[in-house]
C-alpha cells in the first residue's frame, strides 16, 4: 500500500501570513537621535532602525519630559506614549 494512504489524514489549510511589526523602543530613539531632531519614517530608515518605508513598526516605551524628541504625524506608537506626546505638543 502506498505511503500516502498509510499516513493519517489531518486537516489544515493554508498558513496565513503573519503581519510582521518591528518594535522600536524609546531608548533606541534616544541613542540614535540628537535632541530636537524629528523622528519620521524617512529618518528611521536612514538611521537603520527599520529596513524600508513600507515596513510596519510601533514605538513603545516611556518618554520622559526631559527627552527632547519630536515625532512626525505619520508615526505609530503605543496609546500611552501617543497621549504623552500630544500633551507635550499642547504645552508648547
Amino acid at each position: 500500500m502506498p505511503l500516502h494512504r498509510r499516513l493519517p489524514k489531518r486537516g489544515g489549510g493554508p498558513i496565513a501570513k503573519k503581519s510582521r511589526v518591528t518594535v522600536i523602543n524609546i531608548r533606541d530613539l534616544i541613542r540614535h537621535y540628537t535632541p530636537n531632531e524629528q523622528v519620521s519614517v524617512q529618518t528611521l530608515v536612514e538611521k537603520g532602525l527599520i529596513k524600508s518605508t513600507s515596513q510596519r513598526f510601533k514605538i513603545v516605551g516611556r518618554l520622559e519630559p526631559s527627552n527632547e524628541i519630536s515625532f512626525a504625524e505619520d508615526i505609530t506608537m503605543s496609546a500611552k506614549l501617543k497621549e504623552f506626546v500630544l500633551s507635550l505638543r499642547e504645552d508648547k
